[in-house]
């Protein structure tokens, strides 16, 4: 009897070792996990990538992919102390979860942008002591709170019209709660590197940073330097 149960055990173990290795070459081939069979999750389930844990979603989510090609970005920005991670959520009236994914993932970079909006608050009111410190002349000062306001304020427009915003999407699930209609949801990564090297991607924002830095005296125009960096979270 024994032996029989041990045999049984290894047989199990072995068959389950099986399918961990289809999995695994299935999921390193893509970068993206999509389960055969959804992965319903019950209340307070971590979802975790690479032993660190992203998100916790509500109760009989039902996970349908995870983007595992950003594992080590998400371990880099963990280990630095900047993941950040925005939710958005929607339900769609339509037989189509592609709408309500969609309206998920606009949701989730409005919350971005209002992140990006309280840290140009934030910094805006930081630079205004700094050069209401340094700078006596009245017209000088002006022209500093101009043109430091205007970076900033050109920022913050860049992600609220989502041209710019160093997100990816990298979990989407469905939960569904009786009598209400199905809910979709997307998780954002937010990296705040990938954002600053947009950010001096674009033409024009680069052009207008580049002149306000000439008009600034030195020490405002490092100021000016850090305030961005803080403003996307590359500081604190």
């Amino acid at each position: 009897m024994e032996m029989r149960i041990s045999r049984f055990k290894l047989f199990t173990l072995l068959y389950l070792l099986f399918l961990s290795l289809i999995l695994l070459t299935s999921c390193g081939s893509a970068g993206l996990l999509e389960p055969e069979r959804n992965v319903t999750l019950s209340a307070g389930v971590t979802v975790y990538i690479d032993e660190i844990p992203l998100v916790t979603l509500p109760e009989g989510s039902v996970v349908e992919r995870i983007d595992l090609s950003l594992s080590s970005k998400i371990k880099s920005l963990y280990q630095s102390g900047r993941l950040i991670v925005f939710f958005g959520t929607a339900s769609s009236p339509t037989p189509f979860p592609e709408e309500g994914y969609a309206s998920a993932r606009l949701e989730a970079l409005q919350q971005m942008a209002q992140f990006i909006h309280s840290r140009v608050q934030s910094v805006e009111t930081k630079l205004n002591t700094t050069i209401s410190t340094l700078i006596e002349d009245q017209n000088t000062k002006s022209e500093a709170f101009a043109v430091t306001q205007s970076v900033l304020k050109k920022t913050e427009k860049l992600f609220v019209d989502v041209r710019i915003y160093g997100g990816r999407e990298i979990v989407w699930y469905r939960y569904h709660k009786t009598g209400e209609l199905p809910r979709y949801g997307v998780v954002i990564l937010y990296d705040p590197y990938e954002a600053y090297l947009a950010l001096m991607s674009n033409t024009d924002f680069r052009a207008a940073f580049e002149e306000a830095r000439q008009k600034l005296p030195a020490d405002l125009s490092k100021e000016l330097e850090t305030g961005l960096e803080e403003t996307l979270g590359l500081q604190e």
